[in-house]
């Protein structure tokens, strides 16, 4: 069920035109679940409102969507994205973009984040407010696609685990400021991710402060483009900081104060081939494992991945 409104206007002052599109209406699913021989019905009605405004150069995005019945009665969620064209042509883009975001929503169980990025599971069934915003300014061009910004995600009594299982609530701000990019020349691709990320939390929410991800390939046309071959190499490194442990018995993490691991870096090296309508891929998956004196381990009984090499064909059939 939807409301949809639109209107557009064409100033006379600058001959900019305003234009604006809402949409309005209510969701409802209904589940029927299973578990061990026990059957129960899950149901859920939610109202939404989204609008898209226009101006010149400058587009806002609101949306709003709340849980009025059945699982999650109560919850909600506000969102607000700002984009502003800074410049635009057949050739280079620039532009600056803002979202914030307010919610209410059970709070989560962080278990996973090596890799700086957060895994979230439910744990307590009390709702909980929450904010998340970041700020974006990107440029593309012909030959690079460059974005650098920030990002803020705030969490309330969210639960942890110490060595021992036993559960604790900790809140806290997570802010990260990252540059990332896409270069392209001649034959030649280069991508990398960096980031500065910042915790209010102590060891029991630690992350890596420096955080650097990239790529460098070739692609090499051979007979007449018959055949494409891409050798390159790729790799992540991040500092130290306190790696969650591992229950190697339990399957499950914790937090741990006895030791930081790092600084740790894994590297790549591959080399893909196309022929025709077959994709062939050798992969020397973490070459520099236990050289140059690295700690062979990222976490508390949690070792790193040995080097190995990896085959990939991908076959696809065609009439």
């Amino acid at each position: 069920l939807a409301l949809l409104k639109r209107n557009k206007a064409d100033s006379l002052l600058n001959r900019s035109v305003f234009d604006y599109r809402v949409n309005s209406g209510i969701r409802s699913s209904i589940s029927e679940v299973r578990n061990n021989g026990d059957d129960w019905s899950v149901y859920r009605y939610s109202a939404f409102v989204t609008s898209k405004i226009s101006l010149g150069q400058l587009d806002l995005d609101l949306s709003g969507n709340g849980v009025l019945l059945g699982f999650d009665k109560g919850s909600y969620e506000i969102n607000a994205i700002g984009n502003y064209q800074i410049h635009s042509d057949t050739m280079r883009a620039l532009n600056v973009k803002v979202r914030a975001v307010l919610s209410k929503e059970l709070p989560e169980l962080v278990f996973y984040r090596y890799t700086s990025q957060l895994g979230l599971v439910r744990e307590n069934p009390d709702f909980i407010r929450a904010i998340s915003g970041d700020i974006k300014l990107s440029y593309t061009s012909e030959f690079s696609n460059i974005e650098a910004g920030a990002s803020l995600r705030e969490l309330n009594d969210y639960a942890i685990m110490d060595k021992s299982m036993t559960i604790d609530r900790i809140s806290f701000l997570a802010t990260s400021f990252y540059v990332k990019g896409e270069f392209s020349y001649k034959s030649f691709e280069f991508n990398n991710y960096m980031a500065y990320q910042m915790t209010s939390s102590d060891y029991r929410f630690s992350l890596p402060e420096v955080l650097n991800k990239g790529s460098l390939s070739y692609n090499l046309p051979l007979f007449k483009h018959a055949i494409t071959i891409k050798p390159g190499i790729e790799g992540v490194f991040y500092s130290d900081y306190y790696a969650m442990g591992f229950h190697p018995n339990l399957m499950n993490y914790y937090v741990q104060a006895d030791r930081k691991f790092g600084p740790y870096l894994t590297s790549h090296v591959f080399l893909n081939a196309r022929v025709q309508s077959v994709d062939v891929s050798l992969r020397f998956e973490n070459w520099n494992y236990d050289l140059f004196g690295q700690e062979p381990l990222v976490a508390p009984n949690y070792p790193g991945v040995p080097r190995f090499f990896q085959v990939r064909v991908k076959w696809v059939f065609k009439n």
